[in-house]
Parts: C-alpha cells; sequence; structure tokens
C-alpha cells in the first residue's frame, strides 16, 4: 500500500534542533487541540480546585497530566524529568511551571470532580458540532456500550474509595483493596470515543449519601446516572446501548427506552433454562436459519432471529431474540450439516427491543460483535500502551481525576488521528508510531505560539 506522505513524515534531522522550525506530531496535536477544540482556553475557564491560593494553576497540572498519557509515560516519576525541558514549557508561554511531579499531583488530589467533567463534556460538545460523531454511524446509527472496568488492585495500599475482597488463604485472611468503574463507549468499525465513566461507590460512601444503603454499588445502579447524563448532553445522539449477560433484565431494558432521550438494548443472553432464551430454544428447533458470509470477518455466520418472545420480569414490551452459529474459513467453501455441530462453532445469544423493520438481523448481530470492541480495542488498547492499569495516584478523588485524565487523552487523541489525520484510515501507520513521533517531536517546540494557548492570553 502506498503510504500518504504527510501522514508518515518524520521530523527531519537538525545539527540544531532548539533552532528547529518543527512540523512533526507533536505541533500538530497541540494546535489541533488549541484551534479547533480551544482546550487550553477551555480547561482555564472550566477547571477548578480547593487548594488556598495555588502558585500553578490547576489546568496546567491537568494538561500536563494528558501529556504524560498521550506520550506514554508509564509514571509520574519518569515525567519528571521533562518538566525542566524548555520545549515542554513552550507549550504554556510564560505561566509558571511546576518544578516537580508532586506538585502536579496535589492539584489533582484537590480538584473538582464536577469541574473535569464539565471541560469532558465540552470537548464531546465541541467534537460533535464539528461533524466529528458523523464518523461514529453504524448501520446508519449511533450505538454505544458499556461495561465495568477494574483498572487495577493492591494487597498493600488503599484509599477512602476503595472496595474490599476477603481471601482465604492457608496463612489466613487477606483483604484485597480495588476500584470498579463503568465506562460508556461508542462502538463502530473506526474511531472510538469514550463517552463517561460512573465510579462504583463503596458502602460507606453509600451510606453518607442514604442511610439505609445495605452493600457497596453495583454496576447496574451505577449506569443509571452514567446514562442519564449522556441523554442530557446528547438527547438524541445515540439509539442503541449494547450490554453483556448482566444487561439482560427487563428493568434495564425498561430504563433504557425511558427519557428524553429513550434508546433500544441489546444484550448478551446466557442461561438456556430462563426465559425468553428457553422459549426462543422451542421456536428456533423447528425453523429455517438465514445464511450469509461476513466479508469484513471471513465467517459463515447460520442466523435465528424471531420476535414477539416475553419472560423477562418486568419488562413492558416483548423482545426479538437472536441465535447466531459462527464458523471462521473462506466464501468458496461449502459447509456441511456435520460442520454447523463441530467445535469450531462459535455460539452467540441476544435480545434486543428493536423490530426488524428498523434494524436488520445481520445489522444487529453486527452491532453485538463491536460490542466486544469495548475489551479488545478501547481498552485493550489503554492497557496496552497507555499503562492504563497503572495506579498513577491512589488517592479517592485524584483517582477519578486520572480516569478523566484518561478518557480526556483517549479520546484527543482520537479526535487527532481521525479528524487532523484525514488519510489516517488509509494509510498503514499505527496509532502507537503517530505517539511516538509525538514525543520524538517535542524538543522542536521552539515558540510560545505553539502552545496550548493564544499568544496574547498567556
Amino acid at each position: 500500500m502506498k503510504r500518504h506522505p504527510d501522514l508518515t513524515a518524520r521530523p527531519r534531522r537538525h545539527p540544531h534542533p532548539e533552532r528547529m522550525p518543527g512540523h512533526g506530531r507533536m505541533r500538530q496535536f497541540v494546535a489541533y487541540l488549541r484551534k479547533t477544540l480551544h482546550l487550553g482556553a477551555l480547561a482555564k475557564a472550566t477547571l477548578r480546585d480547593s487548594r488556598r491560593r495555588p502558585q500553578i494553576g490547576g489546568d496546567l497540572c491537568f494538561l500536563l497530566t494528558v501529556l504524560m498519557l498521550v506520550q506514554r509515560y508509564p509514571s509520574f516519576h519518569s515525567f519528571e524529568d521533562l518538566l525542566d525541558e524548555k520545549p515542554l514549557r513552550r507549550l504554556f508561554g510564560k505561566r509558571r511551571f511546576p518544578q516537580c511531579t508532586q506538585t502536579i499531583k496535589d492539584a489533582l488530589k484537590k480538584m473538582d470532580i464536577d469541574s473535569v467533567r464539565r471541560l469532558h463534556e465540552r470537548i464531546l460538545k465541541i467534537a460533535a458540532g464539528n461533524k466529528a460523531f458523523d464518523l461514529l454511524l453504524f448501520h446508519q446509527i449511533r450505538a454505544l456500550a458499556f461495561d465495568g472496568v477494574e483498572p487495577f488492585s493492591s494487597w498493600k495500599r488503599s484509599c477512602n474509595g476503595c472496595q474490599t475482597r476477603v481471601h482465604h488463604t492457608d496463612d489466613g485472611e487477606e483483604t484485597e483493596f480495588f476500584h470498579r468503574f463503568v465506562f460508556l463507549q461508542s462502538i463502530g468499525p473506526e474511531m472510538k470515543l469514550l463517552l463517561g465513566f460512573q465510579h462504583q461507590d463503596n458502602l460507606a460512601q453509600r451510606k453518607a449519601k442514604s442511610a439505609d444503603a445495605v452493600k457497596a454499588e453495583g454496576e447496574l445502579t451505577a449506569v443509571k446516572p452514567l446514562v442519564d447524563r449522556l441523554r442530557k448532553l446528547f438527547p438524541k445522539m445515540f439509539t442503541i446501548a449494547v450490554g453483556d449477560a448482566l444487561y439482560a433484565n427487563g428493568p434495564m431494558f425498561d430504563f433504557i427506552r425511558q427519557g428524553d432521550g429513550p434508546m433500544d438494548m441489546i444484550a448478551v443472553l446466557k442461561k438456556e433454562t430462563d426465559e425468553p432464551m428457553a422459549d426462543a430454544l422451542r421456536v428456533f428447533a423447528d425453523a429455517k436459519p438465514m445464511e450469509y458470509y461476513d466479508e469484513k470477518r471471513q465467517e459463515h455466520v447460520r442466523l435465528w432471529d424471531e420476535e414477539g418472545f416475553e419472560g423477562l420480569d418486568t419488562c413492558p414490551y416483548p423482545l426479538r431474540v437472536a441465535k447466531a452459529l459462527v464458523i471462521k474459513g473462506p466464501a468458496n467453501i461449502k459447509l456441511k450439516p456435520k460442520d454447523w455441530q463441530s467445535r469450531k462453532v462459535h455460539t452467540w445469544w441476544s435480545a434486543t427491543g428493536t423490530p426488524k423493520s428498523r434494524l436488520a438481523g445481520p445489522q444487529a448481530f453486527d452491532i453485538l460483535r463491536h460490542r466486544w470492541n469495548i475489551e479488545n480495542n478501547a481498552f485493550n488498547d489503554l492497557t496496552q500502551n497507555w499503562n492504563f492499569k497503572h495506579a498513577y495516584l491512589h488517592h479517592e478523588n485524584g483517582l477519578q481525576i486520572m480516569m478523566y485524565a484518561f478518557m480526556i487523552a483517549f479520546n484527543l487523541f482520537q479526535l487527532f488521528l481521525y479528524r487532523c489525520l484525514r488519510d489516517f484510515r488509509k494509510s498503514s501507520v499505527t496509532a502507537v508510531s503517530i505517539a511516538g513521533q509525538m514525543k520524538t517531536d517535542l524538543p522542536t517546540i521552539t515558540d510560545a505560539e505553539d502552545g496550548f494557548y493564544p499568544i496574547d492570553s498567556s
């Protein structure tokens, strides 16, 4: 494949890098954030913290954290030496700069979570206004997925926001401390955006809000305020929500259809003894399936898809149930009946409230398959390449700020790849190599005009 010359070009070597005008990735990245998303001005106007008379701005500390994550530094300690570098300081104009990363961590611990959430939402709003969400269209609709994430755990370190698990070992009981979050992510074949998250409170945090609480917050409870916030932000943007078997229950199906931005649920089914799956097994036994070939995945698919099932408690409307058998192989082979009973066959079950007239069976199944991108794409990418499972900051408030920093950094990088580097999709250049180019290009920043803030405000 012929590579696009502008996209794959690396910064030219120069005997005096400090004099080099620089046309590499970091310059492009920061210029995109400044001119298109107005990130510096937004952060300065939005972010708040509870420090008394801070000499270093909280917005500057947060943007430094975002830069650290985008450049894939594995810890604050590894990033600290960069604070003395003049090119990094030029990105922030003449503003007072922290001398060590401890100042940054102290600011994040005191930062107001609602102000960071507002910054995240304003970035999404600007991106939507710039038609970036057109890249999220998938089978002519926009879909999202949610799932619980446990980034890291510890046997020794804990904070007031930790949940606990007790393990019975040969040496007695040992307590494991962990945090859980529910994330929302757009799903589709190309660009992914993290739309929000909700921290699952422990029992003490829940009792502080309600004296009737008897246990720590579960995933199904935590996801509801998250969905409500997204509906308020984008009332009619998303029409399909996809979840695993945990979400296959009547109250969740009913909740997703309510509110100002009603959606339809697609959930995985697993229990053959429960309705509506038990009823669907009887119906599908005598029904003839649809057979087709998925060119992109190179898979043969047998699909049963019927409407009118009931069984989920408190679900006020009938459901549509689908069963799919999948065999990987080339299109020109002819499968025999016994091939569909081999161990190579993968079976999928799902339930949805979306009628066939609105979404065809193969399309609904494809959307369900893309639900796994929330593990195999976004969070796999975050874990493998963004050091997501490293506890940069283990603090009740600071940890949630770090989650927002991860989410904002990931979204900014996705928008940069797919909206600024227009030919990224057609090239063979990887996102990891682009991040490496950005890191290499940082020493070429020679002027404050290349920074986050317009020159007249710094």
